[in-house]
């Protein structure tokens, strides 16, 4: 039933294969099926989602003609482009969403403008978090980093993680992984930038070709980043393990499930993550994971999975050797991962984000 009450979303770019883009579209079918009026705006609107997001600088417009109670929710995961300004102009209620902004010290080697970005937003939250009452986040790693701010009633709320990974894979994609495997396969699936720390990944897998397989093989899925980066990465492996590193831009669906289905362990050495999507998706896939140990990570994976305390490079290697080697591990650490991800299946984020919503506009 209806109370009155529009939530609108402000996102800076509304892109398809983004996770935060997907967040919001899914918030949006959270509110409006518990009643509310919903809509996204945005200041960059792919065209393939033309008819789900309006210009941001629009909304002034339609607040004029509206008697509804309205609550702007921002989403925040970088660099606004003049949107936050345009919220502290505004009287409505306001509220974030909070997804995590990476250290700009991890881009300051590789692009220092975009550094120089993560720094702007960083100081825009500053500049709204004291307009907020009531805010959600990702992580109690990302509640802490928002309440530092100022905001201090922040609920916890893990994203809506996509289904693309629970489709069957494509059987002609398995085969050809399978044909072209040769040896153990490592698998990570996250951007091409610096804190994911790629570097490390390439140096464990020259690692455990020198000590254990010299056919392993390390799948790194995703988008690139910063060129500067990328091409490192590239010489790294060339050097350290020729042949041996497989980069692939992002894929979804079924070609991300096959991808999952062949690999044998899931591995992240990240220096910085909020929440961690894809650990989520390996658990579903009932792949083993080894992560380090920083950020939200340890929260994510909640007792599932090994957790690095270093990503000292002897270790890291043995662990994942045992992994593959030792079926009984495997087996019980698959079924603890299992566990977990169906916790997380089950939490019910559509009544949270909307009980969160409902409680924010009343905070005002």
């Amino acid at each position: 039933m209806s109370d009155g009450l529009a939530v609108d979303q402000f996102i800076p770019a509304l892109l398809p294969h983004d996770a935060v883009g997907g967040h919001t579209l899914e918030s949006r079918r959270a509110f409006r099926e518990a009643g509310l009026a919903a809509t996204i705006w945005a200041r960059t609107i792919h065209h393939e989602y033309a008819g789900e997001a309006r210009p941001y600088r629009q909304f002034g417009r339609l607040a004029a003609h509206s008697r509804q109670r309205r609550l702007l929710l921002y989403q925040a995961a970088t660099v606004s482009h003049g949107i936050v300004e345009y919220l502290l102009d505004r009287p409505e209620p306001k509220s974030i969403s909070y997804h995590n902004l990476t250290p700009p010290e991890f881009y300051d080697p590789f692009s220092p403008g975009v550094a120089a970005e993560l720094r702007q937003a960083r100081e825009e939250l500053a500049r709204l978090a004291p307009e907020v009452k009531l805010a959600t986040a990702d992580s109690e790693f990302n509640a802490a980093d928002l309440r530092s701010l100022g905001v201090l009633d922040v609920r916890v709320i893990p994203p809506f993680i996509g289904v693309g990974n629970l489709r069957p894979p494509d059987a002609t994609e398995v085969a050809r992984l399978r044909a072209q495997k040769g040896g153990p396969a490592l698998l990570f699936v996250g951007r091409l930038v610096p804190n994911k720390n790629h570097q490390q990944l390439i140096r464990l897998l020259a690692t455990l070709r020198a000590g254990w397989n010299a056919d392993a093989k390390l799948y790194l899925v995703g988008a690139p980043g910063p060129s500067a980066y990328v091409a490192s990465l590239h010489r790294l492996a060339a050097r350290l393990a020729p042949d041996g590193v497989v980069f692939m831009a992002s894929i979804r669906g079924a070609q991300l499930r096959a991808l999952y289905e062949v690999a044998d362990v899931f591995v992240s050495m990240s220096e910085h993550e909020g929440f961690g999507v894809p650990l989520v998706e390996a658990m579903r896939a009932r792949l083993p994971v080894v992560a380090l140990d920083r950020g939200a990570v340890a929260e994510t994976l909640a007792g599932s999975g090994v957790l690095l305390r270093s990503s000292e490079l002897t270790f890291a290697a043995a662990m994942v050797a045992r992994l593959i080697e030792d079926e009984a591990l495997r087996s019980r650490l698959i079924e603890h991962q299992a566990q977990r991800a169906n916790e997380l299946e089950r939490v019910p984020r559509e009544d949270l984000i909307v009980a969160a919503a409902r409680a924010a506009a009343l905070a005002g």
